[in-house]
């Protein structure tokens, strides 16, 4: 059932006088309305698939073709809790973005955010130069991530398990440490537990007596070492030692080299972490930090799907050869992979 949202008149207007020390539950049934234009064509279908079979429970939901999530943000010291729900105005070429009065004092944030999520400033016509392939569609988008660290945990989380394995233990983990959100939205009830909520969980957890954060996270069904290497991202983040934020690629509807080159310095210092190889790595480089040429050489359904593309190749049979097999689509391998998983 759809969900029915108020329109406010001229509210922008008045949002300027927003308190901070008075923001009450009211505030999330208050609601605004903004339109995100994109160039089409656009698969946004295909994306709400996607983020579908990979929404966290309780976090986000796909009801009705629209995209619903809480959201947790900060701006300086102030700490802005609310729900975000996206469709699509294919008539108008944009997304239709519906926010919680509560979170305007971070709307840059959310535009943001949303952008990157929905892939919203690709140019298609870059894909058609470069990834000519007949089964290639120009339409196709790489899903980006809302939050970074959410992103990170998740991919962990996934690491040689199903996407529904890991999706359940996702939920396992918002469950056991997230913030409840009580609101009558399709699939939301809690926010994603934040860095500092992790790691101040294991440290309690230590100073009881315990082994830390993986017995926290243990009884979840999270192992020791997946356990370990999503607290070593959190103090990563919290230490300022990584950056898992959303890069602007793209310059004048073309790949920005210097960005490009930020981006993987970036990887590189999450490989430096212990748990991290190049299929996380480069996973969490497409979706939180929008790198555009990721490629997942042994991704099982990427190995499936090439194997059928390149029936008669050796290369399609090896990790090696994919990757050889890949250069083709080289700086937009991450687009490859999105063709690949259709």
């Amino acid at each position: 059932m759809r969900l029915k949202l108020t329109t406010l008149t001229h509210f922008y207007y008045q949002l300027p006088e927003y308190n901070l020390t008075e923001v009450d539950d009211s505030w999330y049934h208050q609601t605004l309305h903004l339109h995100l234009y994109y160039q089409p064509p656009y698969a946004f279908e295909t994306l709400l698939q996607f983020l579908d079979r990979r929404s966290i429970p309780g976090v986000e939901s796909v009801c009705d073709d629209t995209y619903y999530r809480t959201a947790l943000l900060r701006s300086e010291s102030h700490t802005f809790k609310g729900w975000i729900a996206v469709t699509q105005d294919d008539e108008q070429n944009a997304l239709a973005l519906t926010f919680s009065a509560s979170h305007y004092p971070v709307l840059s944030q959310i535009i943001t955010r949303i952008r990157h999520l929905f892939d919203l400033d690709y140019p298609p016509q870059a894909s058609r130069e470069i990834l000519k392939a007949s089964w290639m569609d120009s339409s196709t988008r790489m899903p980006g991530g809302f939050d970074g660290f959410e992103v990170s945990v998740r991919t962990v989380l996934g690491q040689q398990i199903t996407v529904q394995a890991a999706t359940t233990l996702a939920g396992r983990l918002v469950h056991a440490l997230g913030t409840s959100f009580v609101l009558d939205l399709p699939g939301l009830s809690a926010f994603f537990p934040s860095a500092e909520t992790l790691i101040a969980a294991g440290k309690a957890n230590s100073l009881e007596g315990g082994k830390g954060i993986s017995d926290v996270l243990g009884p979840l069904g999270i192992t020791g070492r997946r356990a370990s290497t999503i607290e070593a991202i959190a103090r990563a983040l919290v230490n300022g030692e990584i950056q898992l934020k959303p890069y602007p690629i793209w310059k004048d509807k073309q790949i920005d080299t210097e960005i490009m080159t930020q981006i993987e310095v970036e990887m590189k210092r999450l490989l430096a972490i212990k748990g991290i190889g190049p299929w996380t790595a480069h996973a969490i480089g497409m979706r939180a930090l929008g790198y555009p040429d990721a490629f997942l050489e042994s991704d099982i359904g990427v190995i499936k799907a090439m194997k059928a593309l390149y029936p008669d190749s050796e290369e399609a049979e090896t990790s090696k050869g994919r990757l050889a097999l890949a250069e083709a689509w080289r700086p937009m391998r991450s687009y490859a992979v999105m063709n690949l998983w259709k």
